[in-house]
Protein backbone atom coordinates (compact mmCIF):
# COMPACT_ATOMS: atom_id res chain seq x y z
CA UNK A 1 0.00 0.00 0.00
CA UNK A 2 1.59 3.00 -0.79
CA UNK A 3 -0.42 5.42 1.83
CA UNK A 4 1.48 3.55 4.67
CA UNK A 5 4.55 5.37 5.39
CA UNK A 6 2.06 8.81 6.04
CA UNK A 7 -0.64 6.39 8.09
CA UNK A 8 2.41 5.33 10.05
CA UNK A 9 3.62 9.30 10.32
CA UNK A 10 0.50 10.06 11.23
CA UNK A 11 -0.32 7.32 13.85
CA UNK A 12 3.61 8.42 15.44
CA UNK A 13 2.28 12.07 15.75
CA UNK A 14 -1.20 11.27 16.97
CA UNK A 15 0.67 8.88 20.08
CA UNK A 16 3.12 11.68 21.19
CA UNK A 17 2.48 13.24 24.26
CA UNK A 18 2.31 17.20 24.49
CA UNK A 19 5.11 18.92 26.24
CA UNK A 20 3.75 22.21 28.17
CA UNK A 21 5.90 24.75 27.08
CA UNK A 22 7.43 26.77 29.85
CA UNK A 23 5.53 29.93 30.59
CA UNK A 24 7.66 32.77 33.03
CA UNK A 25 3.66 32.92 34.39
CA UNK A 26 3.51 29.51 35.69
CA UNK A 27 2.53 29.16 39.25
CA UNK A 28 1.97 33.32 39.62
CA UNK A 29 -0.59 35.67 39.55
CA UNK A 30 -1.82 37.62 36.62
CA UNK A 31 -1.95 41.10 37.54
CA UNK A 32 -2.77 44.24 35.83
CA UNK A 33 -0.91 47.22 36.86
CA UNK A 34 -0.84 50.82 35.95
CA UNK A 35 3.11 50.87 36.26
CA UNK A 36 5.62 48.17 36.37
CA UNK A 37 9.25 49.29 37.70
CA UNK A 38 12.52 48.86 39.33
CA UNK A 39 12.46 47.71 42.89
CA UNK A 40 14.83 50.73 43.85
CA UNK A 41 12.83 53.37 42.08
CA UNK A 42 11.28 56.11 43.96
CA UNK A 43 8.18 54.84 43.66
CA UNK A 44 8.41 51.64 44.47
CA UNK A 45 11.26 52.38 47.30
CA UNK A 46 8.42 54.41 48.96
CA UNK A 47 5.84 52.15 48.75
CA UNK A 48 8.14 49.35 50.33
CA UNK A 49 9.33 51.65 52.88
CA UNK A 50 5.96 52.52 54.07
CA UNK A 51 4.65 49.16 54.00
CA UNK A 52 7.31 47.74 55.97
CA UNK A 53 8.13 44.82 53.68
CA UNK A 54 11.56 44.13 51.94
CA UNK A 55 12.69 44.74 49.08
CA UNK A 56 12.62 41.99 46.27
CA UNK A 57 15.53 40.34 44.87
CA UNK A 58 14.20 39.71 41.60
CA UNK A 59 11.47 40.81 38.90
CA UNK A 60 9.80 43.93 38.76
CA UNK A 61 7.31 45.63 41.26
CA UNK A 62 3.76 46.16 40.02
CA UNK A 63 2.25 49.31 40.96
CA UNK A 64 -1.56 49.80 41.06
CA UNK A 65 -2.47 46.00 40.55
CA UNK A 66 -5.67 44.05 39.89
CA UNK A 67 -6.05 40.36 38.88
CA UNK A 68 -6.46 39.17 35.63
CA UNK A 69 -8.41 36.00 35.79
CA UNK A 70 -7.69 35.31 31.94
CA UNK A 71 -10.89 34.43 31.09
CA UNK A 72 -12.29 37.18 28.94
CA UNK A 73 -10.06 39.99 31.15
CA UNK A 74 -8.31 42.55 29.57
CA UNK A 75 -5.70 44.87 30.47
CA UNK A 76 -4.77 48.22 28.80
CA UNK A 77 -2.12 48.72 31.01
CA UNK A 78 0.71 46.47 31.67
CA UNK A 79 -0.24 42.75 31.52
CA UNK A 80 2.23 40.82 34.19
CA UNK A 81 2.60 37.97 36.55
CA UNK A 82 3.69 37.94 39.76
CA UNK A 83 5.21 35.81 42.69
CA UNK A 84 3.60 38.12 45.60
CA UNK A 85 0.50 40.33 45.55
CA UNK A 86 -0.83 39.85 49.28
CA UNK A 87 -0.57 44.15 49.66
CA UNK A 88 -4.11 44.77 48.63
CA UNK A 89 -3.25 45.51 44.57
CA UNK A 90 -1.37 48.31 46.20
CA UNK A 91 1.91 46.76 45.73
CA UNK A 92 2.86 43.37 43.34
CA UNK A 93 6.39 41.96 43.80
CA UNK A 94 8.59 39.44 41.67
CA UNK A 95 6.62 40.86 38.64
CA UNK A 96 7.40 39.44 34.96
CA UNK A 97 6.11 40.79 31.66
CA UNK A 98 3.00 38.52 30.83
CA UNK A 99 3.84 38.22 27.24
CA UNK A 100 7.04 37.21 27.96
Amino acid sequence: MRFTPILMFAAFAAASPLTARDSPCDQKSFQCCSQVVNPSSPAASALIGLLGISAPTSGEVGLTCSPLSGTGDSCDQKPVCCDDNSYNGIIALGCTSASA
